[in-house]
Formats: C-alpha cells, sequence, structure tokens
C-alpha cells in the first residue's frame, strides 16, 4: 500500500502560474502573472504552527508591468494547507504620457517611470498530488498604499 507522505524536510523550488486582479486609484489591470518561489523549513515553531523561510519573485507583464520581491515565511496550517505572509517590495511601470498628443512639459521626463513601494502579500496554498507530481492551487492578496490585488493560480514544485 502506498501512502502519501509530505516529507517537509527539504528545500523547495517551485513555479506560479495565476490571474490576477489588480485594483487601484488609477487603474484597473488584469493579466496572468508568473512567479518562482523558494522555501526552506525553519525547524521551528511560531504561534503553535512550524514554517518555512520563503522567497518569491512575480512577474505580471500586462499594461503596466509589475515585478515583485518578497521574503516572509509560510505557516503549516495542516498537513495540506499553508498560509505565507511576506513583506513586499514592488516596482510597477506606468505611463505618464498625455493621452492628447502632448509633449510633457520635461523633456527629460521619462513617460515610462518604473515606481517602488511597499506592500503585503498573503497566499494560502492547498497541496495536492496527481500522477506523483505535487501541484497546489492557490489563493493570493496583496495590498500596498497604492495597489491592491487578487490571485488564483497553481504551483507547481520544480
Amino acid at each position: 500500500m502506498h501512502e502519501h507522505h509530505h516529507e517537509h524536510s527539504e528545500e523547495m523550488l517551485g513555479f506560479t502560474f495565476s490571474y490576477v486582479v489588480m485594483e487601484s486609484d488609477e487603474l484597473d489591470s488584469d493579466g496572468p502573472i508568473y512567479g518562482i518561489h523558494y522555501s526552506k523549513p525553519s525547524g521551528k515553531k511560531l504561534f503553535n504552527h512550524t514554517y518555512d523561510y520563503a522567497l518569491g519573485l512575480h512577474y505580471m507583464n500586462n499594461e503596466h508591468p509589475h515585478i515583485a520581491l518578497m521574503a516572509g515565511v509560510m505557516f503549516d496550517l495542516s498537513e495540506t494547507t499553508q498560509l505565507g505572509i511576506m513583506p513586499t517590495y514592488s516596482f510597477l511601470k506606468h505611463d505618464h504620457s498625455s493621452h492628447d498628443g502632448d509633449m510633457p512639459m520635461n523633456m527629460n521626463m521619462d513617460q515610462n517611470d518604473w515606481e517602488t513601494e511597499l506592500g503585503i502579500h498573503i497566499e494560502l496554498m492547498f497541496k495536492t498530488s496527481i500522477l506523483n507530481q505535487e501541484l497546489n492551487p492557490l489563493i493570493n492578496y496583496c495590498y500596498s498604499k497604492d495597489h491592491t490585488h487578487y490571485s488564483i493560480g497553481l504551483h507547481f514544485h520544480l
């Protein structure tokens, strides 16, 4: 008899594909988001749950590209559910060009500036296995003072 047991003593490298809905005062922008994640068990408990140290990089390429770097923890809520809490440093590209074709007042101003902001990334990941491949559905929420986004996706172990 084969029994699936999640061995939680190894490092993990994974890829995430999600669909995101982004909301802000300036723009509403939906689209695919790609991510790469790394985690390593801490061997410790916090709030009575074991946790992993986690790093992530997300990239969203749509009308307003978005790159997010995050570091934090993934709590093991159960054998099959993890909760991630990660402060996030994001780079967002905004088009500041005029829509009526006028030239900007400052000729040295880059019309496609990259802006940065701090935020918080919260993720729920559900561990499943299909054909001996770990395939994990996830739900994400990210908040900063200017943007909020929600996403749903799949995480694959590499």
